[in-house]
């Protein structure tokens, strides 16, 4: 819990003082010493300014220009400093402020930054104002438009202003067009949601003017729903048959689901692809308990964020794998490993497993278990 609860006094005040120290090593019993090493290593724990900017220096971000933002922005005047992999890597390149992303951050874009530093310098962009059109049109449409908006990664911090008089928003996950981002579905065609774009629909709702792409769901596994997913609403994965792998498994004996496994060839997705039925195998005549299953979504590699990506479009479907697992095995508790930057994966999960306890997924009379982020 100690790196969790660095993260949070972060968040909350900007830095951490020796009094915060103090009060961890009584929390956690932990000796002040082995706290401030974890601050020392860390260079987000101990490099305690708010005021600075960070530009991704991650591979992708560099191709796209990285390199160009941070001398521009140093030249500035501004507190810059480099970082790596935002996992936002179809939107690159990726700056960090204190309270948001620049997503393709080209240097025009840059200038939309209201922000001063020690030697009071100041950006302002004049923010182009959205259509008036869009005022005068709420009397015009008898039935809104819907409009299912991506709301994973690399479409989230692309700020757009969608009317709510006009048009009827749902939330989904990753349609996987990440470059194209912000993107979402109007009459089972995605499209580019540009301010220009909505502002047109809004006005004569003629969608054969604009570029489309279909989401065919036909070649697609794990990801096969995300357009009828909201990932903050467990009733939407429900709906689409959520849980219904794990209330089979329970009837059903533990060699016929590592039978199944085995069948179809399933493997890890980190890079080994190592075989699922061997790890199930083995840890399930193990004796020893207690016993625990492991979700590693953390993808240290810079440019990688298909995980990363799965837990902010749909984090159910991690729990219930997590839960099949554990019955399988014998697991009493379950770890889903994160990676610190990915905010929204785990801001997604932890709200994902609360509601799946709610829903009585995690205790029922054959079968108990936790989940830790």
């Amino acid at each position: 819990m100690l790196v969790e609860k660095l993260f949070k006094i972060i968040e909350s005040k900007g830095q951490i003082n020796q009094s915060d120290v103090e009060k961890l090593s009584l929390e956690l019993g932990i000796h002040q010493n082995k706290i401030n090493e974890v601050i020392s290593f860390y260079k987000e724990f101990h490099d305690n300014n708010q005021d600075k900017i960070y530009v991704c220096f991650g591979i992708s971000c560099i191709e796209r220009g990285s390199r160009e933002v941070y001398s521009y922005l140093k030249d500035k005047g501004f507190k810059v400093d480099k970082s790596y992999c935002f996992k936002k890597c179809a939107q690159a390149p990726v700056v960090k402020t204190k309270d948001s992303f620049i997503l393709k951050a080209e240097v025009s874009n840059l200038l939309d930054l209201n922000y001063n530093n020690d030697h009071n310098k100041e950006l302002i962009k004049e923010k182009s104002t959205i259509s008036s059109s869009l005022i005068s049109l709420n009397l015009t449409w008898s039935k809104k438009i819907k409009l299912k908006r991506c709301i994973a990664g690399n479409c989230l911090h692309k700020k757009i202003n969608i009317n709510p008089d006009i048009f009827e928003v749902e939330n989904v996950g990753c349609l996987g067009l990440c470059g194209k981002a912000p993107v979402g579905i109007i009459d089972q065609k995605i499209y580019h949601l540009s301010q220009e774009f909505l502002d047109a629909v809004a006005s004569d709702a003629n969608l054969q003017n604009f570029e489309s792409y279909n989401f065919n769901r036909s070649n697609k596994i794990i990801t096969r729903y995300n357009d009828l997913i909201d990932p903050l609403d467990i009733d939407s994965y429900i709906k689409v048959g959520g849980f219904k792998g794990f209330e089979k498994a329970l009837n059903m004996s533990k060699e016929e689901i590592i039978q199944i496994a085995k069948d179809a060839g399933i493997r890890g997705r980190g890079g080994a692809a190592f075989p699922l039925h061997i790890k199930l195998k083995s840890v399930s005549e193990q004796k020893e308990s207690p016993k625990y299953v492991v979700a590693n979504l953390e993808e240290g590699e810079v440019a990688s964020y298909c995980n990363t990506n799965l837990a902010e479009s749909n984090p159910f479907v991690i729990i219930e794998g997590l839960l099949i697992a554990a019955y399988v095995v014998g697991a009493s508790k379950g770890f889903i490993f994160v990676n610190y930057k990915a905010k929204e994966a785990i801001e997604r999960l932890k709200k994902a497993i609360e509601s799946a306890r709610k829903k009585g997924f995690l205790k029922n009379k054959d079968f108990e278990f936790d989940i830790e982020v």
